[in-house]
């Protein structure tokens, strides 16, 4: 005979079965835990993984550091606010070596391999999902005389290959069926080319900004999927309109700029082009003991897309401080790698600015986020956290958080003043009457073919555009060297060698750039060699 009091205890374990709780019981338990308990959420029982698993759970919108890797790692490192310190994340063997090149919307995006074997992939680090997308459309438009100059951007000693291809990646959703997330990317070689896809399609569908009527010159500044599925893309001008807003540079902002893409399989995407608003940057450069050595006050611009707690699209620019130093001691003609180094990188103020929806035009000034905080950069979608159930970072605050070097990849906002123009001329002084054969050019502008005479020079003027990417090339002859190539004018290296005027000295040795520093002729290029 089984006792009264033994009957109650067995009901009671047959009314705890812990691994088969009601969905509507886990996502209560689900929304109220930290991101470590998550993991170990995940971990308890399959029951609990295939729920998850299949996100009827919605994962808290929690904010966590992604932390400096190795190469080949089998950990992920990252600092959890929750906990308050930096924890290591496990991958799944067919993830480790991954490398981390950004994360959104609760995916991380890891490239792994390199060469003929290279993969990119979204992973879910609380669920171990992993989802694979196809290879970037290689190689990305760059004009060929160019190669040696984008090389040290696209290839650094202590960059994995596919970190060094992709610029930002943003995903729509959360969900790990792929047929419910579509992925857009931009590129490090071409801002001027948003890639789209969904995870299972066999290629990227690529939207060129650049092929848009009125719109030359414009490149994507920053990449958004709002809670509705659309993605928005910041563009900004690429161009000699210098601080000018797009309405007076003949930036086209009707009706035209929403976009429908359709995808492989026939799948639509609705996209929106919004233009971005410079901020009035007040430059100031100060310079130490006659060098090339700067510490530029509010010389630089991020501008970036975040969606708050209310659905509403806001811009924020991030305007920094930075010292740039010359490591050698003068400018290395010879490697473009070691001229100018970024010693130091501050963000000195901010600005937010709230979109019409309407006119997709920015109109409001924020002034307060109230009780929301943005976390903003990090190779991929911005994020807005609202004060309530986590509350382990401050309120009103913007945490901008970047991992990227600095002295490539900041957007100018200008080296000289706005109303200034850049001067560039070559001189002939190869003596003895040769005439020198001349063709100079830019993405935008070819300036033809030019005879200089022995003794004359040829020159231009142009404005340095707001990206600070401006770029002239040369290829010159003469009866003596038959085909020679040369940057005549490149923004990250001359707005310290000579800022406002430009100037070269080809001769029968070699050929002198001119020190505006110092005002010395200095050795550039050996024919010989």
């Amino acid at each position: 005979m089984v006792r009264k009091d033994q009957k109650k205890m067995m009901n009671i374990v047959e009314h705890s079965a812990w691994d088969k709780l009601p969905s509507d019981i886990l996502e209560s338990i689900f929304e109220r835990l930290g991101l470590v308990d998550c993991i170990r959420f995940n971990l308890v029982c399959k029951g609990w993984t295939t729920r998850s698993n299949t996100r009827n759970l919605i994962t808290p919108r929690l904010a966590w550091l992604m932390l400096p890797q190795d190469d080949g790692d089998k950990f992920l490192r990252f600092f959890d606010f929750s906990e308050g310190q930096v924890l290591n994340l496990k991958l799944p063997k067919s993830a480790q070596g991954g490398w981390f090149c950004g994360c959104s919307n609760g995916w991380l995006f890891l490239a792994k391999g390199s060469d003929n074997s290279l993969r990119f992939f979204l992973f879910d680090p609380i669920t171990w999902v992993q989802i694979p997308l196809p290879l970037p459309p290689l190689p990305i438009k760059t004009t060929p005389n160019l190669q040696h100059i984008y090389s040290f951007t696209v290839r650094r000693s202590n960059w994995h290959d596919g970190a060094c291809i992709f610029s930002q990646v943003v995903a729509s959703s959360p969900s790990p069926d792929a047929s419910q997330c579509v992925v857009a990317a931009t590129f490090l070689d071409d801002p001027c080319l948003v890639a789209i896809c969904r995870p299972q399609d066999e290629r990227w569908t690529i939207f060129d900004l650049e092929k848009l009527p009125r719109n030359r010159g414009i490149y994507a500044a920053d990449l958004l999927f709002s809670g509705s599925g659309e993605l928005y893309v910041c563009t900004s001008k690429i161009g000699n309109s210098g601080y000018k807003k797009y309405q007076d540079d003949g930036f086209s902002t009707d009706t035209s700029q929403n976009h429908s893409i359709t995808l492989a399989g026939g799948y639509g995407v609705k996209l929106k082009l919004i233009p971005s608003i410079l901020p009035e940057c007040l430059l100031r450069i100060h310079r130490f003991n006659g060098s090339c050595d700067r510490w530029i006050k509010e010389g630089f611009f991020k501008t970036y897309l975040v969606e708050d707690s209310d659905g509403e699209i806001l811009i924020v620019n991030g305007i920094a401080d930075s010292l740039r130093f010359n490591k050698t001691g003068h400018l290395n003609w010879e490697n473009l790698e070691e001229r100018l180094v970024l010693n130091y990188f501050r963000i000195a103020r901010f600005e937010v600015l709230k979109m019409d929806r309407r006119s997709f035009m920015w109109g409001t000034k924020l002034t307060s986020l109230g009780n929301q905080s943005l976390f903003i950069g990090g190779g991929g979608g911005s994020l807005c956290v609202q004060q309530g159930k986590f509350n382990e970072w401050d309120k009103n605050c913007i945490y901008f958080v970047e991992d990227h070097d600095y002295s490539e990849e900041i957007h100018f906002c200008n080296s000289v003043r706005p109303d200034d123009n850049v001067h560039v001329s070559v001189k002939n002084r190869l003596g003895s009457g040769k005439n020198l054969t001349l063709h100079c050019q830019s993405k935008d502008n070819d300036l033809g073919e030019q005879i200089v005479e022995d003794g004359s020079e040829f020159g231009w003027d142009f404005s340095v555009n707001v990206w600070g990417s401006t770029l002239f090339y040369c290829d010159m002859g003469w009866v003596d060297v038959q085909d020679f190539s040369f940057v005549a004018y490149y923004f990250q290296r001359d707005y310290a060698r000579c800022e406002s005027q430009c100037s070269w000295l080809v001769s029968g040795e070699g050929m002198y750039g001119l020190n505006g520093e110092t005002g010395f002729w200095e050795f550039a290029y050996n024919w010989s060699s």
